[in-house]
């Protein structure tokens, strides 16, 4: 299975609740589905936004029918959790994934901008290859704010503190995506996997971890 990076909490938690053993490789979202355009094995993709399986949609790469919204999420601005930092517009260095390649990236983007924020930070942002890298810069004080996910704060909050958290209409909504991959060669067992990342079970766990329902 590929997964988007700021999912790694969530199936770490769930290792052994799903019956059958899994490979998980971890990443950034539109670089996985480069990875499936490039042929590699897979039997499932989740992805941290709609953009990165629209394009694998519209390429004949998914199995038809097996396509469906996992989780949700939020984007938040968080700080070194000793750091005197109180607004990202007081900080001089800022992490955000880099938004042609990580939806982190681009949702902090168009948050940044819809906030008027962009310009008079854009020269102080240094961009990760994806979120969780970004999540490690705030966590060591590498960077005094960063951008990244709820669930990635709550993650780390002993060593993060939450500043801001965007208003959900400041960005595009932040979607998981998960699909069988037409080249899988176990497509029953890929559908089955699916559908228990979609269950009661699975779902409790992410709502437990700050993800949120479709």
């Amino acid at each position: 299975m590929l997964a988007a990076a700021s999912l790694s909490d969530l199936f770490q938690a769930t290792t052994g609740a799903y019956a059958e053993p899994t490979t998980l490789q971890l990443g950034a979202s539109s670089q996985l589905a480069s990875q499936v355009e490039n042929g590699a094995p897979a039997d499932v993709i989740v992805t941290a936004d709609a953009a990165s399986m629209d394009r694998l949609e519209q390429k004949g790469l998914l199995l038809a029918g097996t396509r469906r919204t996992l989780y949700t999420n939020h984007l938040v601005v968080i700080a070194p959790v000793a750091s005197p930092v109180k607004d990202i517009s007081e900080a001089k260095r800022i992490g955000i994934g880099q938004p042609d390649t990580v939806p982190a990236g681009r949702y902090a983007r168009e948050a940044l901008r819809h906030e008027k924020l962009w310009t008079r930070v854009e020269s102080r942002l240094v961009y990760g290859q994806d979120v969780r890298v970004v999540l490690g810069w705030a966590a060591k004080g590498e960077v005094d704010a960063a951008v990244v996910y709820a669930t990635d704060a709550r993650a780390a909050s002993d060593r993060v503190k939450i500043l801001a958290t965007f208003p959900d209409d400041s960005h595009a909504p932040i979607v998981y995506p998960g699909a069988v991959l037409s080249s899988s060669t176990r497509p029953d067992d890929a559908r089955r996997l699916l559908d228990w990342l979609s269950s009661p079970q699975a779902r409790e766990k992410a709502g437990s971890l700050g993800f949120g329902a479709p």
